[in-house]
């Protein structure tokens, strides 16, 4: 059955103050690896992008059309699927996010899933391979992140002189994460892809998001100050990053580095993350900055 859906349809009642997840000494064991996932929509060797409104966990298929002729249009065209499946894909992107997020920052979480208040006002995004989850983000866009009173990000960073003066539609990429077997150009390429065409049908003209470094990865405040080229956005980190004695440059994760490739603009400094204990840094894209090669990222945006 067809139908059309707002995506920015919400009560603001619905979501309450964001609660800080705490570090309990709590066991993985119950962690559903992707390998051991249900091959929930049928398996196909193909790569598959699904997108998934956590507000009523309705999965949406995004039509390659839908809304392209008219531009004041600001529903998509959705085809609704089965609930459970939703339901169940959005789990499973719970799951991969919580053994990614173990794995490279060694957090636990409470009941030993990676779940917030943010995950219901978010749409999600999920790529699956021959019944596999390998792939997930989610965004958030302006008129969402208003009805919670503020984006992800205002977390850690004072934004106000960033996005007050700024007339922008703003798309917040976050919980981005990628099963370790499919880190490759391929998969980064199909995520890509998906988020853009999330961002085309909201009609949004800016990606911010931070994107996470582990302590130990090496002088990442340091680090930050040798970008000379790369540009910088005049906002202060809420939590300042612990003393360290380590000199070398950290090793950039993919998709900063796909950011910065892209022309994006970084925080000066780095916050520490209180809840992951891994160095943020803040990225702010607004699209006419990217870079002419990239632009093929945005999907003709």
């Amino acid at each position: 059955m067809s139908a059309t859906i707002d995506l920015n349809r919400t009560q603001a009642s619905r979501y309450g103050q964001t609660q800080q997840s705490s570090a309990q000494a709590t066991s993985l064991s119950r962690v559903v690896t992707p390998a051991a996932m249900p091959a929930l929509i049928p398996a196909s060797s193909a790569l598959t992008s699904h997108y998934i409104d956590g507000q009523t966990q309705q999965y949406l298929r995004i039509s390659p059309t839908a809304g392209l002729e008219d531009f004041d249009n600001s529903l998509l065209a959705v085809e609704t699927i089965d609930t459970p499946v939703a339901a169940q894909l959005l789990l499973a992107a719970k799951q991969l996010r919580t053994q990614c997020f173990a794995s490279s920052f060694g957090v636990v979480f409470n009941d030993d899933l990676d779940s917030d208040d943010y995950d219901e006002a978010c749409l999600h995004i999920v790529l699956q391979q021959a019944g596999q989850v390998i792939a997930t983000a989610r965004v958030l866009d302006s008129q969402r992140a208003a009805l919670l009173g503020h984006f992800y990000s205002e977390n850690e960073f004072y934004l106000t002189p960033l996005l007050k003066p700024y007339p922008y539609e703003i798309l917040e990429v976050g919980r981005t994460c990628i099963h370790p077997e499919y880190r490759n150009g391929k998969v980064l390429r199909l995520l890509w892809q998906a988020i853009s065409q999330v961002a085309r049908y909201l009609k949004v003209n800016a990606f911010m998001g931070c994107c996470s470094i582990p302590i130990g990865a090496g002088n990442i405040n340091g680090w930050l100050q040798t970008l000379a080229q790369v540009p910088k956005v005049n906002i202060r980190p809420k939590y300042r990053l612990p003393p360290t004695i380590l000199s070398s440059a950290p090793t950039i994760p993919p998709l900063l580095n796909t950011y910065l490739k892209m022309g994006a603009s970084i925080s000066e400094q780095a916050c520490f993350d209180v809840d992951f204990h891994c160095a943020d840094v803040l990225v702010w894209l607004p699209f006419e900055q990217v870079h002419p090669r990239y632009q093929h990222l945005l999907g003709g945006m």
